[in-house]
């Protein structure tokens, strides 16, 4: 039996206790069992390969059967291994009749000028965006340039449709702690106050509906800057939503705060720039550096 992945089964128990369902296009699940059963195949090849050679040579080993050995992984087992409810969908017809048009007049989300369109990337889209209608909002998770591109923007915000690059984007968006999500709210706690006092009413004790695009660089000295998205709650209920830079030193904590909306409406305002500096040098986690390599190895897809 396949073993399941540390990441897929930390987000199949987010999933279970929010209440999320997974859904799978049959297109997509059939593309992925493709997809693992040729590499299957080619270790399969290559083991056949080098145990011909090493008999050849007379080199003793350990016999074994090869289809045994070498499985391809099930993927709903997988995504259900914490709980999680997962559902494959096959597209209606109404479905394939909208896909079909949008790939024939390079309709959103279409790439510009491009002759080569997936239909299954579009099909799978159509999927996402009628889920995301009737269901009152869904998330979209995928890195295809087609799925998360500019060119769907207003489409997506008509549906109300998230759309995500991996999973520990989608747990923060869920409102699933996460160890970045968690690091980075150690990193807000020394200028949460002075945010306050810069004019935004947010809650005086931190309260992070999401975190999305966390992105952590260490510098030669250790830890130099985090960059990412931020939706917190304000005094009046209100959601603030910002992009968000933290720079941070033994003396001083940097923050920047761009983008503001507050309420989901237009209402922008100027850059906000603290500079936080301490009488006593302020220290991270002193396992800080095993949560960055932990998160290392978090990242990345199946």
């Amino acid at each position: 039996m396949v073993g399941v992945p540390t990441h897929l089964s930390k987000f199949s128990r987010g999933c279970k206790d929010v209440g999320a369902t997974i859904v799978i296009p049959r297109v997509a699940l059939l593309e992925f069992e493709n997809k693992q059963l040729r590499y299957a195949e080619t270790v399969r090849g290559n083991l056949t390969s080098a145990m011909t050679i090493l008999n050849a040579h007379r080199i003793q080993h350990q016999e074994a059967n090869i289809e045994d050995l070498v499985k391809t992984p099930d993927i709903l087992r997988i995504l259900s291994s914490g709980g999680a409810n997962v559902e494959v969908m096959d597209p209606p017809i109404d479905v394939f009749e909208k896909a079909q048009e949008k790939a024939a007049r390079h309709l959103s989300p279409s790439l510009p000028n491009n002759k080569s369109d997936e239909m299954r990337d579009i099909i799978i889209w159509v999927i996402a965006t009628k889920l995301a209608n009737e269901e009152g909002g869904a998330i979209l998770l995928s890195r295809d340039e087609i799925h998360i591109g500019s060119q769907g923007n207003e489409e997506a915000r008509n549906m109300t449709l998230q759309r995500l690059r991996d999973f520990d984007d989608t747990l923060d968006f869920l409102g699933v702690e996460t160890p970045a999500g968690r690091q980075v709210k150690e990193l807000l706690v020394p200028v949460w106050s002075a945010l306050i006092g810069a004019g935004i009413s947010l809650e005086p004790t931190i309260n992070i509906k999401r975190f999305l695009d966390i992105v952590f660089v260490k510098g030669e000295s250790g830890f130099d800057r985090v960059s990412f998205k931020m939706a917190a709650f304000m005094e009046d209920g209100k959601l603030m939503e910002a992009d968000v830079v933290i720079r941070t030193n033994d003396a001083s904590t940097h923050l920047e705060l761009s983008n503001i909306v507050i309420d989901k409406q237009d209402q922008r305002r100027d850059k906000i720039v603290i500079d936080q500096k301490y009488s006593t040098p302020v220290e991270l986690d002193s396992d800080y550096d095993e949560k960055l390599r932990s998160l290392r190895k978090m990242i990345g897809g199946l």
